[in-house]
């Protein structure tokens, strides 16, 4: 029992660092495009603000899901991709999120219909 109660933790830890606002949309973007930079990341996130973009890359940095990369160029120049282990959580999400979306429109009685 005491295990099931740390897996359900873990889950509830996982689950409450995705739930943030534009964490899932970030790392979507990161794991489809392999690297980015700041600007490219908000405009292909509109409506995000850069004080947002900013809380989130340094929260998913903390996190160890994902690398900045700064290079002594000028101006200087900043990279960010996704960890090995971002890449991983990324590829059980992603690979699956079709089926995810099937079984959600088919719980909501949506039919198939996407929201």
């Amino acid at each position: 029992m005491e295990s099931e109660k740390r897996k359900l933790a873990r889950f509830r830890a996982l689950m409450g660092a995705f739930v943030r606002k534009w964490t899932v949309e970030i790392m979507y973007c990161l794991y489809e495009s392999k690297t980015m930079r700041f600007t490219g990341l908000r405009k292909m996130l509109s409506g995000i603000s850069s004080r947002t973009l900013s809380d989130r890359l340094r929260e998913l940095e903390e996190m160890g899901l994902v690398r900045r990369t700064v290079y002594a160029e000028k101006p200087v120049r900043v990279e960010y991709e996704l960890t090995p282990a971002g890449r991983k959580i990324g590829e059980l999400a992603y690979a699956s999120f079709e089926e995810l979306v099937d079984a959600w429109d088919q719980v909501a009685g949506r039919k198939g219909g996407r929201p």
